[in-house]
């Protein structure tokens, strides 16, 4: 999804709006990117 974001943000969130998954998408993205490790680390990055 990031990739096609990148890409053609108009298309991609336009299919996603289509498909009725836009929201479900972002809210579990942005859980993602909140996620850290006991140390403090992000979990989804290096």
């Amino acid at each position: 999804v990031a990739n096609a974001l990148y890409y053609n943000a108009a298309l991609t969130l336009g299919i996603l709006h289509k498909l009725g998954v836009a929201m479900e998408v972002f809210s579990l993205w942005f859980q993602m990117l909140q996620q850290v490790k006991k140390s403090g680390a992000p979990v989804n990055f290096k």
